[in-house]
Parts: structure tokens; C-alpha cells; sequence
């Protein structure tokens, strides 16, 4: 499918191989699928909804993005989208603090695997689907629990995975694609179902793992890039499919990295965690320029997830510890942390997070693999209430 036909046009110098004169445009004939579902074990208590619209009241574009967090009616409160590992079949929790209303939406089988995004800009989440095994990908556009369209895209190989981003700043998600095998980078930007335009970007080897941002606010997401083995670190900056590199100062190696906006500038920035000394220091982000900071040492075994607990535009990070079963929020301001120690939940439980009911502070949502119990701590600042959620049973993961 990669016949050429086009020269592709590259300022960065972050090549690490020669760009083939490619077109990475997808057929024309896209397929309309007819899927079946069905979903008898959900609980018939939470298989009706009716929302009315409401806004986030948190003031980052992060929080109330359809694309970073699942909202699939539009109403500014987190849902929850489900899969059954063992069945293939989906459904939906829309949320409504501890008492959320499910349905069940089309069954697809369990090589297939969804992430969310806004296709169409409705500002409701949508489902991209790709077979891991064929290498056939899937949009549904969403509206609430109701599919309003299912559209297959183009086949590309088992070796190609991809990552929700906004390249031309149109407020609808596109795809950015990587071959994990080839080093290979590809962009699609997408209008809905279509895909409006398609190429090639510059060649970095398997070494270079990446996460999308935005790192200079102009409404268009870019790529920072982290080489695992060396600690060199780049941005490509974004304009639709023109990627203009930026190299970074080398850091790294060895460090696990995540994204999060923590000083509420609307850039985003870089939290890096050491896994073997619990070392922790924050990139906070202006363009390509940096500020770094030494963050608490928290110790080795706990891992980050990034919300805001207390409504103030600024990313917070949630540690959980899986094997000691500890919890702590840091409340951030810039690089400087207030911890908030949280209950503990034992290691059987899995954690998420995410607004559930829609006040602006990020919530934890905890799941019990071994029993299917659900819960969600109701996060305001330092003022944690636990609320309990019904039960699934234990092949729906979230």
C-alpha cells in the first residue's frame, strides 16, 4: 500500500534514516461494517441513561478534552467505557457521580482494541478500533451510548500502532502512526470519517519512544521524543503533516517519563520518574526551552497517573503503589508538590482517573480484579469521600 508516488518534505534533522519518497495516503473505498452486539451480563441497573448538557468547570483544555478523557454524551462528566476480555462485548457507563447508567454497544471480537479521540469535533468521545492480528482499523462516531457511524479505514500492517493527536488544530483527532519494526512515522489527518490528508513523516529508529503534547500553545499537538538507550530528547513541532524538530538537552536514560500540564500554562510539560532510586524531577516546558527541577523522592514500586484534584487548571499526579497497596496525591504548582495521603487499596484492585461527577477535580476509580467490585474516591482538594459503584464481573475491564 505504500507505492510511491510522493516526495516527502522534512526540515528535521532528527532523521536517523533516508525518508523513502512515499504516499501514505489510504484507499478511497472505505467499507461501511455492520456489527452485531449484545451484552447480557452488564447489571440491569445501570442500562438506561438520560443527561442533560453541562461544561467542566475546570479550566484545562486537558480535563475537558473528549480525546484525553472518555465523555461520550457531551455533558463534561468522565465515563467509562468497558470490554469483555473473554466475550468481546462493549458497553458504556455514562457517569453521573455513584450512580452511573450503562448500555451496551456492538460486540467486536478480542483481537481487536479500542482508544478514544474526537473525530469529528461534536466535542463527544469516539472509538477507534484496531485488529492487532489483521491490521484492519474501525471508527465509530459516538453519541452517547448510540454509534452513529461505523466506518473502516485503511489496513496497515500488525507492526504499525498508532496515537491520538490534532496536527492541524481543527479540534478533531488524527492519527499518528509508528513502525515499531521499520522506525518508520506517518500522519493522517482525519475530517470525521475521512482521512483529508496523508504522508510520510522523518524516519527515527525503535530506540525512540515519543508522547504527544503540546508544548508551544497553538492549538496543534506536537511529538517529544525520548531515545530510551542514549537520553537525547527532541520535539517536532507540528503544522499539519510539516514536523520542524527541536533538540533538547540529553536526560534520561533509564527514566520513565510522563506528560502533564503542572504549572496551568497550557504547555504541555514533562514529569520523569527513576523506577530503581524513585527519583522524580519536572521539565516544565515553554516551546523548546526548559526549567527543570528536582521533585521528593518517593521510592521505588509506585507509579504516576496525572489529573487535577483540585480544580485549578494544573495537573496533579496520583502515585499508587501496586504491591504496598499506598496511595498519595501531589497537589503541583509549578515544581513545588503538596502530598495528600489517600486510603489504601490493595494490589487486587486496579486504579484509574478521571471527573465523575463533573465538579472539576479529578476522582479515583478503583477496580477489583478478583471480585469485580468498583468504587470511585469523590476528590476535592485534600477532602477524599469513597463512593461505591455496582459490580461486573471480572472479564470487563476498563
Amino acid at each position: 500500500m505504500l507505492e510511491s508516488t510522493n516526495p516527502l518534505k522534512t526540515n528535521s534533522p532528527l532523521q536517523s534514516a533516508t525518508i523513502q519518497d512515499n504516499s501514505f495516503a489510504p484507499e478511497n473505498d472505505l467499507n461501511t461494517l455492520n456489527l452485531n452486539g449484545s451484552s447480557q451480563s452488564l447489571n440491569d441497573e445501570v442500562l438506561t441513561a438520560d443527561f442533560g448538557a453541562q461544561d467542566n468547570p475546570n479550566p484545562s483544555p486537558y480535563i475537558s478534552s473528549p480525546a484525553v478523557f472518555a465523555d461520550f454524551n457531551g455533558d463534561g462528566i468522565h465515563d467509562k467505557f468497558w470490554r469483555n476480555t473473554a466475550t468481546g462485548e462493549n458497553a458504556i457507563w455514562l457517569m453521573d457521580g455513584a450512580n452511573p447508567t450503562g448500555a451496551a454497544v456492538n460486540t467486536l471480537g478480542t483481537e481487536w482494541n479500542e482508544t478514544i479521540g474526537d473525530f469529528n469535533g461534536d466535542g463527544k468521545t469516539d472509538l477507534m478500533w484496531r485488529n492487532g492480528s489483521t491490521g484492519e482499523n474501525l471508527l465509530w462516531l459516538m453519541d452517547g451510548t448510540t454509534i452513529t457511524s461505523e466506518t473502516a479505514l485503511d489496513t496497515l500492517g500488525s507492526e504499525w500502532d498508532f496515537s491520538i493527536s490534532d496536527f492541524n488544530g481543527d479540534s478533531k483527532s488524527d492519527l499518528f502512526w509508528r513502525n515499531s519494526t521499520t522506525g518508520e512515522n506517518a500522519g493522517w489527518l482525519m475530517d470525521g470519517v475521512s482521512v483529508s490528508s496523508a504522508d510520510f513523516l522523518p524516519q527515527l529508529d525503535s530506540s525512540w519512544s515519543y508522547t504527544i503534547g503540546e508544548f508551544n500553545p497553538n492549538f496543534t499537538t506536537d511529538v517529544f521524543w525520548h531515545n530510551e538507550q542514549t537520553g537525547e530528547n527532541a520535539i517536532w513541532f507540528m503544522n499539519g503533516l510539516d514536523a520542524n524538530a527541536s533538540q533538547l538537552e540529553t536526560f534520561g536514560a533509564g527514566w520513565k517519563y510522563e506528560e502533564g500540564d503542572f504549572d496551568g500554562n497550557f504547555t504541555t510539560d514533562i514529569l520523569w520518574e527513576n523506577t530503581s532510586t524513585g527519583e522524580t524531577k519536572v521539565w516544565l516546558m515553554s516551546g523548546s526551552n526548559v526549567t527543570a527541577s528536582d521533585l521528593p523522592t518517593l521510592g521505588a514500586g509506585y507509579e504516576s497517573r496525572i489529573g487535577d484534584f483540585n480544580a485549578d487548571g494544573k495537573m496533579d499526579i496520583l502515585w499508587r503503589n501496586q504491591s504496598t497497596g499506598e496511595n498519595v496525591a501531589w497537589i503541583m504548582n509549578g515544581s513545588q508538590a503538596t502530598p495528600v495521603e489517600l486510603q489504601q487499596f490493595g494490589g487486587e484492585w486496579d486504579a484509574t482517573v478521571g471527573d465523575y461527577d463533573g465538579d472539576g477535580d479529578t476522582d479515583v476509580f478503583g477496580r477489583n480484579t478478583q471480585t469485580g467490585e468498583n468504587f470511585f474516591l469523590r476528590v476535592d482538594g485534600t477532602d477524599v469521600v469513597e463512593e461505591e459503584l455496582p459490580t461486573l464481573p471480572t472479564e470487563w475491564v476498563f
